[in-house]
């Protein structure tokens, strides 16, 4: 069922002057200084109240959420998927990027990219990419285990 509509937020009862023709005159105006100031006060008092009541808190999107999760276990995720890629790994040939993130999800692909990069910074992998292709190769890198 669908919630009614809120009630409108009521504004101040204030009068304000009509519209001036451009280039503003003295003369088709009747409002001081002190007028303007004064109703600029009540203004801001009553939008300082309404802020007061209303409390501003952005949530995070779910996708922060699911990140959040992964990067508390980013070091166990990052073991399980460099013993995923020892395996992949037949007698040191290259893994394709590509072929190793098809059909993930944008996320999971992410994931993937971000592991790569620790492992590569630990020397664990070598990531490079071809310049025409632009196709990122994978293979082990120097502290990697001995392949059997």
């Amino acid at each position: 069922m669908e919630e009614p509509p809120k009630p409108p937020i009521p504004r101040p009862d204030v009068e304000v002057p009509p519209g001036l023709p451009f280039p503003i005159r003295f003369e088709y105006t009747s409002t001081s200084v002190s007028e303007v100031l004064r109703v600029l006060q009540e203004v801001l008092a009553n939008e300082k109240l309404a802020l007061e009541k209303k409390p501003f808190i952005l949530t995070p999107p779910s996708v922060f959420e699911q990140l959040d999760t992964f990067l508390s276990n980013i070091e166990e995720n990052i073991e399980n998927f460099y013993a995923e890629i020892i395996k992949l790994s037949i007698r040191g040939s290259p893994l394709s990027f590509r072929e190793l993130v098809a059909g993930k999800p944008l996320l999971e692909i992410v994931r993937v990219f971000i592991m790569l990069l620790f492992l590569a910074n630990q020397r664990k992998l070598i990531v490079t990419q071809d310049e025409e292709s632009l196709e990122i190769s994978i293979r082990l890198g120097e502290v990697s285990p001995p392949i059997v």
